[in-house]
Parts: C-alpha cells; sequence; structure tokens
C-alpha cells in the first residue's frame, strides 16, 4: 500500500476500504476499553468498606477467611485498597483506580495459582 502511494498507483476502493476496515478496528478497540474501564469503575463503587473490619484493620486481628467470603473472593484486594484509602495514600500518590485495581486483579490472579492453606487447620 505505501509503494502504491510512493509510485502514485493507489486504488482508491482499496484505500477506502482499508481506512473502513481499521476506523471500524479502532473502535471496537476504544469501545471495549472504555468498558473495561466503566466495569472496574463499577467495581470500584462495590466495595463495601464495611466488608472490611477497619478498627482491627491496622491490628491485623480479623479472621481473613471470613473478610474472603464477604468480600467474595477479593480478601487481599479489598484490604489493600481499604488501607490505602484509610491512609489516603491513593490520593497522596496519585493513583488512578483503574489501574490500582487491575493491578491488585493481577496479584489476586498469581495468589489464586499459589497452594492455600486449608481454613479449618
Amino acid at each position: 500500500m505505501v509503494k502504491q502511494l510512493e509510485n502514485g498507483e493507489v486504488n482508491i476502493e482499496e484505500l477506502t476500504k482499508n481506512l473502513e476496515y481499521t476506523a471500524s478496528l479502532l473502535e471496537a478497540v476504544y469501545i471495549d476499553e472504555t468498558q473495561q474501564i466503566l466495569d472496574t469503575e463499577d467495581e470500584l463503587q462495590e466495595l463495601r468498606s464495611d466488608v472490611v473490619p477497619s478498627e482491627n484493620l491496622d491490628l491485623w486481628c480479623f479472621d481473613v477467611f471470613s473478610l474472603n467470603r464477604a468480600a467474595d473472593d477479593h480478601a487481599l484486594r479489598t484490604i489493600v485498597f481499604e488501607l490505602l484509602t484509610q491512609h489516603t495514600l491513593i490520593s497522596h500518590f496519585k493513583i488512578h483506580t483503574v489501574f490500582l485495581m487491575t493491578f491488585l486483579d493481577a496479584l489476586e490472579t498469581v495468589q489464586e495459582s499459589l497452594p492455600q492453606p486449608d481454613p479449618r487447620s
């Protein structure tokens, strides 16, 4: 296509089709990325501070298995987000919450692949 442009041998019909295809791909990527951001924002609104025992959080004296059940298997994400919020570190370091949640989701994915302790022992 570039050689055709350089040589003045451009097929306008083919160029139009390629540009329309490229535009539709960019639009699809944009819509997908926007939806992912909106989904993450919705998840942030669903995080309930009452799930995390704030008064005990700094003392680390709570049942992490109960917390994990209450947080729909997202104890790590919930605790980290609550700690960063409670100590105003998100605003202090200007952390974009979408990126933070994406990072925490990735950490949870790795955590899930590791052997888990038995809550009954």
